[in-house]
């Protein structure tokens, strides 16, 4: 279960997490924008902010520790937040993605894609085990992991660049769940 994939996986949604947990964090600004967007949700859910902060750096903790653990309990976070997204774009809500701190585009399709990638990337490896690689295959695992990171963590500049239109344009400063 330690294999090249499953450390690859463990350490791509590690950097997912610890990067929406910093987008979040990294100023007051920041976190009270992220608390606005799910108030743009649904007015309860603001109250929700820290709860979704702590459970996304728990799953980091848990990544970084464990193996099956950590991924379950994200894939599972994930799911849940997919879940989020879904339920937003039903509701025509036109909502910011605060999932990893500003961005100007409209939560969509996309992100509960992404959602959802990142959620098989964490399932993945639990049915793939293999051999605990040598020192060199793990290092190009990690790298592998980190470089697997980066177009979930941007894919708004992504969407941006193709002149992507992902969802309702929102009418005042909106966002939503991670």
């Amino acid at each position: 279960m330690h294999g090249f994939l499953g450390i690859a996986a463990r350490v791509c949604l590690l950097v997912v997490f610890c990067v929406s947990v910093w987008g979040k964090l990294r100023s007051r600004d920041a976190y009270r924008e992220f608390a606005v967007s799910l108030r743009a949700i649904a007015t309860p859910l603001d109250r929700l902010a820290p709860v979704v902060i702590a459970l996304e750096a728990g799953s980091a903790v848990l990544l970084a520790t464990t193996h099956a653990p950590g991924l379950v309990v994200t894939a599972g976070l994930l799911t849940a937040l997919t879940a989020g997204i879904l339920w937003s774009l039903q509701q025509g809500k036109a909502v910011q993605c605060r999932c990893f701190g500003a961005a100007t585009l409209p939560l969509g399709v996309p992100h509960a894609v992404r959602n959802l990638l990142l959620a098989a990337i964490a399932v993945i490896p639990l049915a793939a085990a293999g051999p605990r690689p040598s020192a060199a295959v793990a290092a190009v695992a990690i790298i592998t992991g980190v470089f697997t990171s980066l177009p979930a963590i941007r894919l708004d500049d992504l969407l941006e660049l193709a002149g992507a239109n992902v969802g309702p344009r929102p009418s005042s400063d909106r966002s939503h769940p991670s």
